[in-house]
């Protein structure tokens, strides 16, 4: 892991503060957008501006302690971008049910123009477990909505 990440201790994680409950345990060479330009995980101080999921600025106001020893899954979208994402990370994901739901209710299709399954907040270990669908052809399952 140290090899592929440049330096990165094995299970080295930092922690930085979100709404409540939203776990944000990502390796410390993760890129993060600022209003300026970029930075990494690692390099975030309680103070710094990042960019947040609405697109606009948003202040850090508490980060912990580097973390270690925490299981990790190197998490892979589909441009091909690989970060490595603690277990009890938290994402926002759509899964096959939600993104079929979404769609037939925008085309009518369920006779109820009314959606029944919506993205849910999942951690890693949760994605990882049902990375697959259970169908014939086993496509993946997940997608991550991308930041305004």
């Amino acid at each position: 892991l140290d090899e592929v990440t440049n330096g990165l201790h094995p299970g080295q994680m930092i922690v930085i503060a979100a709404r409540p409950g939203m776990g944000k345990a990502l390796a410390l060479d993760t890129p993060l957008p600022t209003p300026t330009g970029w930075t990494t995980m690692g390099e975030v101080a309680v103070g710094d501006q990042l960019i947040g999921a609405d697109g606009a600025p948003t202040t850090v106001v508490a980060a912990t302690e580097v973390m270690i020893d925490r299981p990790c899954f190197e998490v892979e979208f589909s441009d091909g971008t690989v970060i490595v994402a603690d277990a009890k990370h938290q994402w926002l994901t759509d899964t096959r049910a939600s993104r079929k739901s979404a769609q037939g209710a925008a085309t009518g299709y369920n006779r109820h123009k009314n959606q029944r399954t919506f993205a849910a907040v999942r951690t890693t270990r949760e994605i990882a477990e049902t990375l697959r669908c259970s169908t014939a052809d086993r496509r993946l399952n997940h997608s991550v909505a991308n930041a305004a």
